[in-house]
């Protein structure tokens, strides 16, 4: 699967917050692609993906900002 692609390239590249994000995501994705998901469960997953979205922006913002600071 691609997405395992990803998330090694992450790791391999000490990127762990990214490759946590995308295997939290895989899952995630798995189950939206399924022929027999239905609308409420459709929603909840995409509500999924934006939270774990949120939280990998969030560290980003916050890890950014800190960079900035000591330099």
């Amino acid at each position: 699967m691609r997405a395992r692609l990803f998330e090694q390239a992450a790791v391999n590249n000490d990127a762990q917050d990214l490759a946590r994000v995308l295997r939290a995501f895989e899952p995630i994705l798995l189950q939206l692609a399924a022929d027999d998901v239905t609308p409420e469960k459709a929603e909840y997953l995409r509500a999924q993906l934006a939270f774990e979205l949120n939280v990998m922006l969030t560290k980003l913002s916050h890890a950014s900002s800190n960079k900035e600071q000591t330099t």
